[in-house]
């Protein structure tokens, strides 16, 4: 292919080509960005790079030059091409540094310095330079400070009182998110953790965990977060509360200062950001949108509070824990550079942060690099889990709203940083912080804490105002603008701690004194407070720490900073004031043995004082167990200590394989393993054992022993399980003769043989096999020769070698023979038959035997190269049964193989090398060993041959002819002649080769010929049909080649010279690049009629110049040798007639001698006031034409710039600026808009001269007055204002001069303005105010300072009344209230809402308990004639709720009387006690009198009182204990109790199978069954009779003590009873018989088997006589005349449907914290971990419910729903019922008395729940059996689950019990529900594994 470069259509048309006239061309060169983001700029050659030169590097270097470092960056200082990468462009990255100042656009300029090159083309070159506009873009900062308190990134504040993990800040444009986790107190919460991901990389610092050590990890899945000094960067403050600074790539920034609670006694954290300018808009979570719109960031309820985690967005709520988050994939590499960028000495700048931010932090990130084992932090290794985790409510004291808002006002208001705010930062405003403080003091008893809290957060925001305003910015000493030097001589942390001086926002320390805030004396000594996990487990799973981080105070950065570890002397490293790190020695790698090694840990600062000790511990994880926070240690239940060494179980003994540690069955000895069976297995010192029996004539005896077999094992003979002892058998079935004793091992006959007569059956050969008791086996083959007269055969020899067998020989061939003789004279005896002796499957022999002659034979193909040689044992059997054997050995003959394959290790050849090129190594596969092999190629056409065992080219190879692919045929040959042949296929790949010269379409160019127009095209063709460029090497830049063009660079002269030499090379873009030999081209000039070329020179001439002022001269020159005389003129600029200047006075000169003509003019101002500095930024452009004066004339123009200089000009008035309202006045003019009633000493406006001149100075003054309707200069007064240069404040002085009837209400305020400097001048001007209506107002006349309402005040009461003043004629008005309690409702309302004395009433009753306070918001809406509305609101107040106290009341029939068994175990449960109290507070109860030694204990909580020391030496007494219940407020009440430990007399059963015993103090009463009488009930009751309630206790035992009189009315009820029982007998006995012959028949089956208990089954209490004693299942019929049970429609609020309360049966009631198979789903002692594995596999809707571990009394509800299993909060609330707390779910859940309730609530669908729970196992509920029986609506603990929906699986022991029941499944099973059984495992074996 020719790739020919021409000139476009444009030049083919006769058009001029604009050429790019550099040669380096650089885009875009002039652009804007915003702060924080990216522009690329691309860099690109337009001709190849060709240097004459070879002594030197052929390259192009441009250097990059930023001036400017710390507003942008580059990611390069440089750009370079080798000369073979002319043509790949290069892009080089320019950032627009986010500053965090809100500063206005920029113009910087990165200057592209002249190009160095070997190349004489581009040397010099210099590329346009790169202009960049920098935009600002808002950076924005939040905080959450106290409890916590948020101001978001658009400075919207509100408060959050419910715990969570939240998103604080995360970016919607890029991969950015901060969450934080708070501690789970029962009141408002406080920061406890962050974390923060940018990227691929994450940093995590916590408190969570014990509220005191920080825990922090930083993990990187980028390659620069892993260099030195790479992002993000973790520093810490050293200052008395501490802030970790965590700095990202972006600029972002996140810091967590460490505050410490004392009330809590844990440290906690104040949260601050900043967001660069990229995340502007885009932005999500706590911290709001920040899009200028506070309004939208945040859900608030009354007041600016979030009540609730579910009135959180979602966007605030997290959709990936961080806290356990870490990276994952591949490292994300470092971004990539411009190539060679790494030879560029630059580093790229750092973010330079405004002052008043920037504290001086130590650097933790290499430490945390350093600290941490990669392997570690890269991977989990801290759990941040933290979901359950929750403090007991400290239940702090509290402030009053009175003293708490003094308190805040004190430390606040007057404090020097507000002071130092509010002086230069006009209307800076505290109120939120002020609020913050007072809600915190409340709360918190006014912990000085959150005082600190809310001055660091005034101090944070300050700090960023000051930043950003750059009006606030002063100049320095060294005229450089800065932050104001209030701000930064006050900001310093803690006010330095009165120990140093503020400059610059850091603290100078005096002497003694170090730390960022000057709060550590270096004369005190360090005081060590806690060490994280002071525990480490040597030789355990999780290495020891090679450093271990210690809290305490006092710490400061030293040289002499050390640990003593023991008594040695350790490296030591600071982290803070709070915080040090200590080497630790080696023990950790040498400490071995069963007890602990502790250690004294000291820290020092000077190498002189050390602080106080705390232990550390170190102990063997192999020998023991230790608590990692306690440092409690006890011996490791899973190791041995075996002759004083541990060892870990399973670990084998290195002198005995077959001992082990198995701590279960011995600690302190080795115990038996016979898993290694090879080693620990019987074992038979040989495989095969030949003997010989009998003897000449001799029968051998039945039973005869001739031989012991012994496989015992030495190793395990000192087993004393016997683990290893020794069983025998034989293996052979088809044995008959002979047996092995099972135990001895010993061989004895079966049966008489006699030799000469053998049986048929006999077989002397069999196999006998040993085992252990483990199974372990192995194995013997015994051959039993027999000896008689008959002789055995015999082989000539032991061993025979016979021939080599060829490997290729066949299957038959012939191999030899072995004869055996046997000189047995009987001819029955002498017949020898032969056979091998293998255990090889005949199948898999090589070898065959004949069995009549010993010929041996090949029975399979044999292999050489497999195996050489057989060794074969063959049997000799004579007729008699004797027998001989011998060794056969056979090897195997090698035989000459041809090859098999052929090999080449290359397959590629470039073309045009030269001949003998190896192309590849050949080989031969030819299974002979040691061959050699012999190659040739046997293509003669194919341009190769085989030179040894290299394939070699024959010739140059050409691509274009033979293609890409070549075949070439190859035999090999080896040494025996035999060959084989294989075609390979060669690649050739084409070689770039260089393009032909060039040509070109011109020889001559006419010298006006454009500058940058194309002249010439080039031709030029490459023999491999590249694309090829072509460049000029020889030139003095006159012309350039561009995309195959010759253009114009400079203007041509003909009569300067006539001709140029252009030397020409071309390059083409292949693999290598390749370049074509020199063209030298000739280019003639032709002349042609020039035109005059312009030139002026100008002086700078002042704006008021008046016409005809002269500016300067223009000279214009015509160098034509023909040139004549010819005009100049001023040419006005576009879209303008006339110009500002005009020529004057020109005159022409001809020279003779050259013929070049000269003419000169004057520059004068055309017209007074043509002249303007300011409108034109001081210069304005003239043009300038000169016309030759030849027939054919020709023009040329040239732009001059004049400057204008600046002149004074007076100040044309004044006018009202800042934060004013205005109205238009009848002049047009803006007044100030003032109301009658404004206060004197009101600032009402700023006044400003207005001026066209910039940065001028003025005073202002006022005027006395001279016409009436101007103000009197008494009624204002003028003051500067502070920051602004000309601004003066207009003060109100007399608050009577304003009067809206005089003069229309129109003042005139006149001042005098004085211009100060050198054109000083006065001019006097009016300013207009316009005197309006007084405001409509809300007043409360006597306001209290504390507004108190007591608790259980009436509703209605008024407690309040307002004033509504200044009312306008017309309007009318309405009075409203806001004051929202926890719930949502509005506690007041407002009664006469439209009088002027609208009253404050009470609407919602009030409970100090639920709310202690309440903020309340009162305003009063105006509306006047034309519908115009406004608005007055009184500053919101707390209304205080009193609390009144009651005493808490016993339930007096709880617990009275109660026995005790002198047996009782200690924590069994003797009675409860309950109180309460009107407020429903919570009650504490305590023993005041005891029974002596204290026998007895209460749960203060619970009221359950347990026995707490054994009862067994005790009296057997009545004793009187006394309680205390004891409320929060001191009130208590007492109750005395009567504990009777009782007798044993019961312990002996004496009241039999009929009766129960009720133990006294001295004796024992038998209460009897019915039907039993006697003082043992052992006497039959004959009076008794059916449904005689009478005689018979509730339970359907007789009591004697409740027989009821026998009067008249007794008696006729006893007679109707009888009589109704009667009838209904003689109606039942029909259909009773059949079923009682039927009970009868089942308990004659059941007779002697065990029978389970029914488990739903529970005694009616109205059962008259009965066989039963409930709940227990007997085997005997129903008695005659006995009812079945009956059974109550039970009501889920604890009632029921009929009177019969028997089936709240406590046996079967849900116990708290114990579990029950009637509840399955009830898991107290699950953890969350086996919760989520359990329910994973499960259908939707399978759940389970545990116990918190964090919160006692509270449980956990784990469901799965959405294929995930989530874990909710269930509360208990101090009245005892119970919550569901969802955290998707909108509004407040339901509360039940028990957790059952609960459950049966959410089993059924409930709105906006994203859940409902499945529950399918009727067989343990009571209700569904109630149901099913009667046949009544009962609400049901379980509901049917449709048949494709899952249930939870019953656990093993659960499915046994319910697999007994339903084996009764069709019986008549009334108390069994077998079918319910049976149904319940069907769906439960359809559940599958859960």
């Amino acid at each position: 292919m020719i790739a020919r470069i021409l000139v476009s259509v444009l030049a083919l048309c006769g058009v001029a080509l604009a050429a790019d006239s550099t040669r380096i061309t650089v885009g875009p060169t002039t652009f804007t960005v915003e702060e924080g983001f990216k522009q690329i700029v691309t860099f690109e050659l337009h001709a190849p790079i060709i240097c004459v030169r070879d002594d030197r590097e052929c390259n192009v270097v441009v250097r990059l030059t930023n001036n400017h470092p710390e507003q942008i960056r580059i990611n390069t200082c440089f750009v370079k091409w080798r000369w073979d990468e002319w043509n790949a462009k290069r892009y080089v990255t320019i950032t627009a540094h986010e500053d965090f100042v809100d500063d206005v656009e920029a113009t910087f300029t990165i200057t592209t310095e002249p190009a160095t090159s070997g190349s004489t083309f581009f040397k010099g070159q210099n590329p346009k330079d790169i202009t960049m506009v920098t935009k600002p873009r808002p950076s924005g900062s939040c905080s959450a400070t106290g409890d916590p308190h948020y101001r978001t990134f658009d400075g919207f504040p509100y408060h959050v009182w419910a715990p969570g993990r939240v998103v604080f800040y995360k970016s919607t444009v890029r991969d950015f998110e901060v969450q934080t986790d708070m501690y789970s107190f029962h009141r408002p919460a406080v920061h406890c953790a962050i974390a923060a991901r940018e990227g691929n990389n994450i940093v995590v610092v916590s408190l969570c965990a014990d509220g005191w050590t920080p825990q922090y990890r930083r993990n990187c899945g980028e390659q620069q977060c892993k260099e030195s000094n790479g992002w993000p960067r973790v520093g810490i403050t050293n200052s008395r509360n501490p802030k970790y600074i965590i700095d990202f790539e972006s600029g972002a920034r996140v810091v967590a200062q460490v505050n410490y609670w004392g009330a809590i006694h844990k440290r906690y954290m104040n949260v601050y950001v900043t967001a660069p300018g990229v995340d502007y808009k885009h932005t999500q979570g706590m911290c709001g949108n920040f899009d200028g719109k506070g309004s939208n960031d945040a859900n608030v309820g009354y007041n600016g509070w979030i009540r609730h985690y579910r009135n959180l967005f979602d966007t605030q709520k997290p959709k990936v824990d961080l806290f356990n988050w870490y990276p994952k994939g591949n490292v994300k590499p470092k971004p990539t550079l411009p190539p060679h960028a790494e030879e560029c000495e630059y580093i790229e700048p750092p973010y330079i942060r405004p002052i008043l931010n920037n504290p001086d932090i130590e650097d933790l990130t290499n430490t945390l690099k350093d600290t941490f084992d990669p392997d570690v932090t890269e991977k989990p290794g801290v759990d941040f889990e933290l979901e359950d985790y929750s403090e007991d409510d400290p239940r702090l004291e509290t402030m009053s709203l009175e003293d708490a808002t003094a308190l805040c006002n004190l430390k606040l208001k007057n404090h020097p940083v507000v002071k130092a705010c509010q002086d230069v930062i006009k209307g800076f405003d505290i109120s939120n912080y002020v609020a913050g403080c007072i809600d915190d003091a409340i709360e918190t008893n006014g912990e000085e804490v959150m005082v600190e809290a809310a001055l660091d957060a005034i101090r944070e925001e300050c700090a960023d105002d000051g930043n950003r305003d750059l009006d606030l910015w002063e100049e320095n000493e060294d005229g450089d603008k800065e932050p104001a030097k209030e701000l930064q001589d006050n900001l310093c942390q803690n006010a330095c701690s009165g120990h140093g001086e503020c400059h610059k926002t850091k603290c100078t320390c005096h002497e003694g004194f170090v730390g960022d805030d000057c709060s550590v004396s270096e004369d005190a000594a360090p005081v060590l407070d806690s060490i994280f996990e002071p525990v480490c487990g040597v030789h355990g799973a999780k290495s020891c720490r090679l450093e271990t981080p210690i809290m305490g105070k006092n710490f400061f950065d030293s040289p002499h900073i050390a640990c003593e570890v023991g008594g040695k002397i350790t490296k030591a490293k600071h982290i803070g004031l709070l915080e040090v790190l200590c080497e630790l020695p080696e023990h950790q790698l040498t400490h071995r043995g069963s007890s602990e090694l502790v250690k004294d840990i000291r820290v020092t600062m000077d190498g002189k004082t050390w602080s106080n000790a705390l232990k550390y511990t170190w102990y063997d994880a192999t020998c023991q167990v230790c608590d990692h926070k306690t440092a409690e240690c006890k011996p490791n239940p899973d190791s041995c200590t075996i002759d004083g060494q541990c060892y870990l179980g399973t670990q084998v003994s290195k002198d005995n394989p077959c001992h082990v540690c198995d701590a279960k069955r011995a600690s302190d000895a080795w115990s038996f393993d016979y898993r290694n069976h090879l080693e620990c297995g019987p074992r038979f010192e040989a495989k095969n054992i030949e003997t010989r029996i009998g003897a000449d004539g001799a029968t051998v005896k039945a039973g005869q022993a001739f031989l012991t077999l012994d496989a015992a094992n030495d190793l395990v003979k000192d087993d004393p399980n016997k683990g290893g002892a020794v069983t025998y058998q034989i293996l052979d079935k088809d044995e008959h003769s002979f047996q092995v004793d099972r135990n001895t091992g010993a061989l004895s006959t079966t049966e008489d043989l006699q030799i000469a007569k053998l049986p048929t059956s006999f077989k002397n050969f069999f196999t006998v096999q040993a085992t252990d008791a483990a199974g372990n086996a192995a194995t013997v083959n015994v051959l039993v020769e027999l000896v008689e007269t008959n002789l055995s055969p015999l082989f000539p020899s032991d061993k025979n070698a016979l021939p080599a067998v060829p490997e290729n020989a066949k299957v038959g061939y012939v191999v030899g023979k072995v004869e055996a003789h046997d000189d047995s004279k009987d001819e029955n005896f002498n017949k020898i038959r032969y056979t091998f002796i293998t255990n090889v499957p005949s199948a898999e022999q090589r070898f065959a035997v004949d069995g009549d002659t010993g010929s041996i034979t090949v029975a399979r193909p044999l292999d050489y190269e497999g195996q050489k040689e057989y060794t074969l044992q063959l049997l000799a059997t004579d007729g008699g049964g004797q027998s001989h054997s011998t060794v056969v050995i056979i090897p195997v003959a090698n035989v000459e193989e041809a090859p098999t394959d052929i090999t080449l290790d290359g397959s590629t050849v470039s073309e045009k090398r030269p001949t003998g090129t190896v192309v590849g190594t050949l080989a031969a596969i030819d299974e002979d060993e040691g061959e050699t092999f012999t190659f040739q190629v046997t293509s003669k056409s194919a341009p190769f041959r085989a030179d040894g065992d290299k394939l070699v080219t024959t010739q140059e190879i050409d691509y274009e002819r033979v293609g890409d692919a070549v075949e070439v045929p190859i035999m090999v040959t080896d040494s025996a002649g035999k060959t084989f042949s294989k075609t390979f296929t060669v690649t050739v790949t084409n070689t770039n080769e260089a393009p032909n010269k060039p040509t070109l379409d011109i020889t001559e160019v006419r010298e006006n010929a454009p500058v940058g127009s194309a002249v010439g095209s080039f031709t030029v063709s490459d023999p491999d049909g590249d694309d090829v460029g072509c460049t000029l090497i020889s030139n003095d830049d006159t012309f350039e080649i561009s995309s195959g063009r010759l253009v114009l660079l400079k203007a041509l002269d003909y009569e300067t010279k006539k001709s140029y030499k252009l030397t020409v090379v071309c390059v083409d873009d292949g693999e290598p690049v390749m370049k074509s030999d020199p063209a030298d081209f000739v280019i003639a000039v032709t002349n042609a009629n020039d035109a005059p070329a312009i030139s002026a020179v100008l002086d700078a001439v002042s704006e008021t110049a008046g016409k005809g002022t002269v500016v300067g001269t223009v000279t214009a020159v015509d160098a034509d040798t023909d040139s004549v005389a010819f005009t100049m003129a001023v040419v006005p600029e576009e879209g303008e007639s006339t110009s500002a200047f005009a020529l004057e006075g020109a005159q022409c000169v001809t020279d003779k001698a050259s013929g070049k003509t000269t003419c000169t003019a004057k520059l004068v101002v055309a017209a007074d006031g043509a002249l303007d500095h300011e409108g034109t930024g001081g210069s304005m452009v003239v043009t300038v034409e000169a016309t030759d004066g030849t027939l054919k004339s020709v023009t040329s123009r040239k732009a001059l710039t004049v400057t204008v200089k600046d002149a004074p000009e007076p100040v044309t008035g004044v006018m009202w600026v800042g934060d004013v309202r205005t109205v238009e006045m009848a002049d047009g003019s803006m007044g100030l808009r003032l109301p009658e009633g404004t206060a004197a000493k009101t600032v009402v406006g700023q006044l400003q001269p207005v001026d066209d001149d910039e940065g001028q100075a003025y005073v202002m003054s006022l005027v006395q007055p001279k016409r009436r309707r101007r103000a009197p200069t008494d009624a204002f007064s003028l003051s500067k204002a502070a920051g602004t240069a000309g601004v003066y404040n207009v003060v109100l002085e007399d608050a009577d001069a304003l009067d809206r009837k005089e003069n229309g209400g129109v003042m005139e305020i006149q001042v005098v303005v004085t211009t100060v400097g050198e054109a000083a001048s006065d001019v006097t001007a009016t300013a207009y105010v316009q005197v309006v209506e007084r405001e409509q107002s809300l007043r409360w006349p006597g306001q209290p300072g504390k507004f108190t309402v007591a608790e259980k005040t009436p509703v209605g009461t008024t407690l309040a009344t307002f004033a509504v003043e200044g009312a306008q004629a017309g309007t009318t008005w309405t009075t409203s209230v806001e004051a929202e309690n926890k719930n949502g409702d509005q506690v007041f309302s407002v009664a006469d809402a439209s009088s002027a004395a609208p009253k404050l009433v009470l609407a919602t009753a009030l409970d100090f308990e639920t709310e202690q306070a309440v903020v309340v918001t009162v305003t009063t809406t105006f509306t006047s004639v034309d519908g115009d509305t406004s608005k007055s609101s009184l500053a919101a107040f707390k209304a205080t709720v009193k609390d009144n106290h009651f005493k808490p009341v016993f339930e007096t029939e709880t617990g009275t009387n109660t026995n005790v068994h002198p047996d009782s175990a200690v924590g069994q449960t003797v009675t409860t006690v309950e109180a309460t109290n009107k407020e429903g507070k919570k009650i504490t109860y305590s023993i005041n009198k005891n029974i002596a030694g204290n026998l007895l204990k209460i749960n203060g909580a619970t009221g359950v009182i347990t026995v707490a020391k054994s009862l067994k030496n005790v009296k057997a007494a009545a004793y009187t204990v006394s309680v205390d219940a004891t409320t929060g407020a001191g009130l208590s009440a007492s109750l005395d109790i009567t504990v009777t430990i009782t007798s044993r007399s019961c312990d002996s059963s004496p009241c039999g199978d009929h009766g129960s015993c009720n133990p006294t103090v001295t004796s024992h009463t038998c209460s009897c069954f019915t039907g039993y009488a006697g003082a043992d009930c052992s006497e039959a009751d004959a009076s008794a009779a059916v449904g005689n309630n009478q005689q018979s206790g509730g339970d359907g035992r007789n009591s004697r003590a409740g027989v009821v009189g026998s009067g008249g009315i007794v008696g006729i009820v006893i007679g109707v009873l009888l009589l109704l029982v009667l009838v209904g007998l003689v109606a039942l006995l029909l259909v009773r018989r059949k079923r009682q012959q039927s009970a009868e028949a089942f308990a004659g089956s059941m007779a002697g088997k065990s029978v389970i208990e029914n488990p739903t089954f529970q005694a009616p209490g109205n059962m008259a006589t009965s066989g039963y004693d409930a709940p227990s299942f007997e085997t005997k019929p129903l008695p005659r005349g006995a009812s079945e049970p009956a059974y109550a429609a039970v009501d889920m609020t604890g009632g029921a449907a009929a009177a019969d309360s028997s089936l709240s049966n406590p046996m079967y009631a849900f116990s708290p914290g114990v579990a029950s198979p009637v509840y399955s789903w009830y898991r107290p002692n699950m953890t969350r971990q086996e919760a989520t594995e359990e329910l994973m596999p499960c259908g939707e809707g399978a759940f389970v419910v545990r116990d918190s571990k964090a919160t006692p009394g509270w449980h956990m509800i784990g469901v799965k729903t959405n294929n995930t299993v989530v874990h909710e909060k269930i509360r208990q609330q101090e009245s005892g019922v119970y919550e569901l707390l969802p955290s998707d779910a909108p509004g407040a859940q339901p509360s039940f008395q028990t957790i059952p309730e609960l459950v049966s609530h959410y089993a059924t669908p409930q709105p906006g729940m994203p859940f409902s729970l499945v529950i399918d196992q009727p067989i343990y509920d009571n209700h569904a059996l109630v149901e099913k029986r009667r046949g009544s609506a009962v609400a049901t603990m379980s509901r049917p689950t449709p048949q494709d929906g899952p249930a939870l699986p019953y656990k093993e022991h659960e499915r046994n019990s319910v697999s007994q029941v339903a084996a009764y499944a069709g019986s008549d099973d009334l108390y069994l529900n077998g079918a319910e059984a049976k149904d319940a495992l069907n769906r439960d074996s359809m559940y599958g594994e859960c």
